[in-house]
């Protein structure tokens, strides 16, 4: 082992062995345990990875308020690759003020609608980064409805504990 981006590779060597110890078929060079441990890092914080998020309704709802979530819910998932959709204007869509529309959702999901629609936004993100629908995290952060794509990561890290370059990596 020599050099590896200008530093001394003493302390990978210490890694780098003690994983020998664990793998029946030891790495050969500097590069292929790298792709290694990456597999593995994915590996442990995939196992880690909340399950897909849906939003459900609070058990005993009648007929009327499940119809109503299911109309809320249709309209999220036509409506959140628009990046000027607010709340404002889903409770004018719903013809409801927007403090009797936080009522309703946080009374029938325990959320409030603009954690709904955060929710769908970053789901239909990390469909769109795992089936590699776009090249870049820049067109994933458009398609779902974020104008800045700093704020797109910081969410999706808040929820799935990991940026989104290493969805798309995969």
């Amino acid at each position: 082992m020599g050099n590896f981006g200008g530093k001394t590779t003493s302390n990978f060597r210490l890694i780098t062995n003690a994983m020998i110890i664990q793998v029946n078929h030891p790495p050969t060079t500097e590069i292929d345990t790298l792709c290694w441990l990456f597999q593995v890092a994915n590996s442990v914080v995939a196992s880690f990875h909340p399950a897909p998020f849906v939003i459900t309704a609070k058990p005993g709802l009648d007929e009327p308020d499940k119809q109503w979530l299911r109309e809320f819910k249709a309209y999220l998932h036509d409506s959140y690759a628009s990046p000027n959709l607010r709340v404002p204007d889903i409770a004018a869509d719903f013809a409801m003020s927007e403090s009797s529309l936080l009522r309703q959702v946080k009374r029938l999901t325990g959320l409030t609608p603009a954690q709904c629609l955060r929710v769908v936004r970053l789901e239909q993100a990390r469909n769109y980064l795992n089936n590699g629908t776009f090249g870049s995290i820049k067109q994933v952060a458009y398609a779902v409805g974020y104008n800045r794509t700093d704020n797109f990561t910081r969410n999706f890290k808040t929820r799935f504990g990991l940026l989104p370059s290493a969805c798309l990596l995969r």
